[in-house]
């Protein structure tokens, strides 16, 4: 296809940004918008070019990311143009998406394991919000443990049996997530998760502890 005078620049400043492992689906997102997947059964990077609706993924080239000016450039072709994207970095947060985009497009491949944590992660004006850890067997979702940030701290909270504490230290030691709680309990978690996941992970985690007051 000649896509010759057919090309066009999207440069993105996002105020939000998202990150997503689903050990079910294979995938890993790297972002809100535009919405970047992963997919690891191809070791493929892919753009949704229909974030409000029934995602339509587009392939996307040309990855780069330039960490010293924080910026993640990519090649998709939308509607028979050539689109290249420039996203800035606009937290810390998208430093790290960015890091782990990095490390995935030269990785060989990321294999999801049947056993892995599934992990979200909301980042909103340069502060992370949200963190769910959901642990999947067999399309089943039980005990999930959340860290969300509220009143200027962190709090953890575990659905069933409920439980909720404001966190005073968060901690990664290898696989294992520990969390103090203010009320004297620490909540312990091994994480089952691919090694750049993982690593990913434990930046997020580090990121977050400033948060958590130690």
């Amino acid at each position: 296809m000649d896509l010759v005078g057919k090309r066009v620049q999207r440069v993105i400043y996002p105020s939000a940004s998202v990150f997503s492992y689903d050990p079910r689906w294979e995938e890993v997102r790297l972002g809100a918008v535009p919405a970047l997947y992963y997919m690891c059964t191809s070791s493929s990077f892919f753009v949704d070019q229909n974030p409000g609706g029934d995602r339509a993924l587009a392939p996307v080239e040309d990855v780069v990311v330039d960490q010293l000016v924080g910026a993640l450039k990519m090649t998709s072709v939308v509607k028979d143009r050539s689109v290249d994207y420039l996203v800035a970095a606009m937290s810390v947060f998208d430093h790290l998406v960015f890091g782990l985009v990095s490390a995935l497009s030269q990785n060989s491949g990321l294999t999801a394991g049947a056993a892995d944590d599934k992990i979200d992660v909301a980042c909103e004006n340069g502060l992370i919000r949200t963190c769910y850890i959901t642990r999947v067997f067999e399309g089943v979702a039980p005990r999930s443990l959340r860290i969300v940030r509220k009143d200027e701290g962190l709090h953890v909270v575990i659905p069933s049996p409920r439980y909720q504490a404001r966190v005073t230290s968060l901690t990664m030691k290898g696989s294992e997530l520990r969390i103090d709680c203010d009320d004297g309990a620490t909540v312990g978690r091994m994480l089952s998760l691919p090694q750049p996941i993982l690593a990913f992970f434990t930046e997020v985690v580090d990121e977050l502890r400033e948060a958590a007051g130690r």
